[in-house]
């Protein structure tokens, strides 16, 4: 393994590198579930899809472990982890709303908050998380259990289609 060189990722994205010696690292570094204390080699806010890309490729090239953070609510901690990078993609909330066809495009940092605001002036619900914090990605990956689960299903049962990202973008 290599030495994490925040400089070399730095000028490579659009986002931000934060590592132990910035201020914000302490606040960024936390997840929701508090018996954790995760210290991660750096917080990556990806601003981008190419962000991401280019993160997985750095770490995969320097031989570092790392994690996706949307919004830190994984109970079992994989949001962070010490000696990792974290991959941040809580900017990448993006709710698109398809009105003719009640199709949902929601982006991976998205949290069931975000979907709700945008589906509320369409009159559409959508299977999901029980709280409006919880991340749209991991929670679809997990199930998504919810309030409709009964009737509905879990979100897995309603996602029709993903985007994924890798280190080749």
């Amino acid at each position: 393994m290599k030495l994490f060189n925040s400089e070399e990722l730095r000028s490579t994205i659009s986002g931000e590198v934060y590592t132990k010696e910035d201020k914000e690292y302490t606040k960024l570094k936390r997840v929701k579930n508090l018996i954790f204390d995760p210290q991660p080699v750096a917080i990556v806010n990806c601003q981008s899809e190419a962000d991401v890309a280019q993160t997985i490729r750095y770490c995969r090239t320097n031989e570092w472990s790392f994690t996706i953070k949307s919004t830190g609510h994984s109970a079992s901690g994989f949001s962070s982890g010490d000696e990792k990078v974290v991959i941040d993609i809580a900017a990448l909330n993006q709710v698109v709303v398809e009105e003719s066809s009640k199709r949902v495009r929601v982006s991976g940092g998205a949290n069931w908050f975000n979907v709700a605001q945008a589906l509320t002036p369409y009159d559409l619900a959508i299977t999901s998380g029980d709280m409006g914090g919880v991340g749209v990605g991991c929670n679809a990956q997990g199930s998504g259990m919810g309030f409709f689960v009964r009737k509905f299903g879990v979100t897995i049962d309603r996602i029709c289609g993903a985007r994924l990202i890798n280190a080749d973008g």
